[in-house]
């Protein structure tokens, strides 16, 4: 009786280890209900119950390892609802874990001590010790595969998918095999050829299950960067997007949505390295600030943009260039055009815009400078600005001729 005490007690710390190593590896792989903690409490004393049942009942090997299968898939069905597939591949894990370590040594024992495998009674102490020692070495080993780098290939390989039917078969397969080789026990044979075959079943199990969980942990692993890199370059192209939409962004004139100043800039200093013949027409918008001042600035825009769309609408499509330089100037580069027929284009745009019905008077003056052999952007644009400030002059003194005209002719 005392012995039976002895070897109930080492049984429950063996296997309150296994049982421990492998609620660790669910809660490690898995992701638990907040209530499992609770339940995790009552699968040590059920499990044991059912152990200790099973040895008094004095059932057959085969019968103790399918009833431990369906106990262990059914507490970690309760534990890890959310993933059902996830739950039955580590309860095939830990049962194949344990019962390919307890059979080994079983069959170890056997060899060394030269019985059969069906001697060992229930509470004999061979039995005990192989099974003390078994289950202990496979919650030790439970608790560190929780704990070490190859938990992350087992999250991986949950997680994907991809590769878990595969392990399930592989394990499925093993599971069988231990099964059926547990037929060796039922019968009393002293020779050494079972227990060698038992020794090379079990040892094959353990390296399958190995080799098969190493395999599926590359490939995972290897879908797992290829995810990675796909969200990369999603995220880079998203980027990429983002820059090229702030690029134009910051090239673009926000109320007319003409190119800006330094888009002209650029424009200019690609069309001058590359030699282009063009003419360069500066036009600035004459009394843009007394509109402002005195009818406000949503008629200064509007002033701004009846000119924007008339010069936009004498550009040639795929040859011309128009851009917003300033807060009142614009740039018109006509490509191969001569200063004549540039200027011809010029008055008929300001032709137009005299025309043009609205209650403020709008008028622009402008400057052609024809591309030169040694121009740089500073120089071309200085003989526009110079040119364009001569017929701004002009303007001002015709307009100061009239008025003083209009004065004396009233007065008379």
């Amino acid at each position: 009786m005392h012995d039976n005490l002895i070897f109930l007690l080492c049984t429950a710390i063996s296997y309150y280890i296994y049982c421990g190593g492998a609620l660790k590896i669910g809660y490690t792989v898995l992701t638990p209900r907040s209530v499992n903690r609770l339940s995790s409490t009552i699968v040590f004393p059920i499990n044991f119950s059912v152990l200790c049942l099973v040895a008094a009942l004095e059932l057959e090997l085969i019968a103790n390892w399918i009833l431990f299968l369906i106990i262990l898939s059914i507490e970690f069905l309760i534990l890890f609802p959310s993933d059902k597939l996830g739950a039955f591949f580590l309860t095939l894990l830990c049962i194949l874990c344990g019962m390919a370590v307890n059979l080994l040594l079983r069959a170890a024992f056997s060899l060394v001590l030269r019985i059969p495998l069906a001697s060992f009674s229930p509470f004999d102490f061979l039995r005990v010790s192989s099974a003390v020692i078994g289950f202990m070495l496979t919650g030790l080993g439970l608790r560190w595969l929780s704990g070490s780098r190859y938990a992350a290939s087992l999250v991986r390989i949950l997680r994907l998918r991809r590769h878990l039917p595969f392990l399930l078969w592989i394990m499925v397969v093993l599971f069988v095999s231990l099964t059926l080789h547990l037929l060796l026990y039922l019968r009393l044979d002293y020779s050494p050829l079972p227990k060698l075959w038992s020794l090379a079943s079990c040892l094959f199990a353990l390296l399958g299950l190995y080799w098969s969980l190493s395999y599926a942990a590359r490939l995972s692993y290897l879908d797992h960067l290829h995810l990675q890199n796909t969200t990369l370059q999603k995220a880079l192209a998203f980027r990429q997007v983002q820059e090229a939409q702030l690029a134009a962004a910051s090239n673009q004139d926000a109320l007319t949505g003409l190119p800006n100043r330094r888009a002209a800039q650029q424009t200019l200093t690609h069309w001058l390295e590359q030699d282009t013949p063009f003419a360069l027409c500066l036009i600035d918008l004459d009394g843009l600030k007394q509109v402002n001042d005195v009818q406000g600035h949503n008629q200064g825009d509007q002033y701004i943009l009846t000119v924007s769309g008339l010069l936009q609408h004498a550009c040639r499509k795929d040859e011309d260039a128009l851009f917003r330089f300033g807060g009142d100037e614009f740039i018109l580069l006509f490509h191969n055009m001569t200063r004549n027929f540039a200027r011809q284009r010029l008055e008929s745009i300001s032709e137009a815009l005299s025309q043009t019905e609205a209650n403020m008077p709008m008028a622009f003056s402008y400057g052609i400078a024809l591309r030169q052999p040694n121009d740089t952007l500073d120089t071309i644009i200085q003989r526009a600005d110079a040119q364009m400030y001569d017929m701004k002059h002009a303007h001002k003194s015709r307009q100061s001729r009239d008025l003083k005209e209009e004065v004396r002719v009233n007065k008379e």
